[in-house]
Formats: C-alpha cells, sequence, structure tokens
C-alpha cells in the first residue's frame, strides 16, 4: 500500500499545479478579450489619427503582446504538467 501512497500523491500535486496554471492561462485569455474589447470600442473623434489614440493603442499592443507570452508559456506550462500526469498514471497502472 505505501508503494502507491507516493505516486498518487505527486498525482494530486500535478493536479493542483495543471489546475493553477490553466487559471492563469484562463485570467490571461480573459485579460487579452478585455483589452481587444476596449480598443475595439474607443471612439474615433475624426479621420485624422490623434497621438492620444496611437499612444492608446501602442499600449495596448504592448500588453496584449506581454499576456499573449504569458498565455502561451502557461500553455507550454500547462502540456508539461499533463505529461507528468500521464506518466505518474502510467506508474500507478504498473503498480509502481
Amino acid at each position: 500500500m505505501a508503494s502507491n501512497t507516493k505516486p498518487a500523491a505527486a498525482l494530486d500535486v500535478y493536479l493542483l499545479d495543471l489546475s493553477a496554471t490553466l487559471q492563469e492561462s484562463e485570467r490571461s485569455a480573459e485579460h487579452i478579450e478585455r483589452q481587444l474589447t476596449s480598443a475595439q470600442h474607443s471612439p474615433a473623434r475624426s479621420s485624422l489619427v490623434q497621438p492620444e489614440a496611437v499612444a492608446g493603442l501602442l499600449s495596448v499592443s504592448i500588453t496584449l503582446v506581454g499576456e499573449a507570452r504569458r498565455l502561451g508559456q502557461s500553455v507550454r506550462d500547462g502540456r508539461e504538467l499533463l505529461r507528468q500526469i500521464q506518466n505518474e498514471c502510467q506508474k500507478l497502472r504498473r503498480g509502481y
């Protein structure tokens, strides 16, 4: 019985890490969506490009790039955690 405790405990840790990683991904995706919605609803005051509008769009763009990178890293972390969970499940199936 003790031999199954270690893989089960590791599996619980991996599952908690995966849950946290997915929550971080969800927050990043929501932030990206809010930024895009905000940028799309910015009123155009005239046909001329206003410096403030350009500065605002650049700021949103920089923020979106950062969030996209965080989201990409979170997905990579999630995939690695999933691989570790799969390995632990295989160990449990074999009786470790």
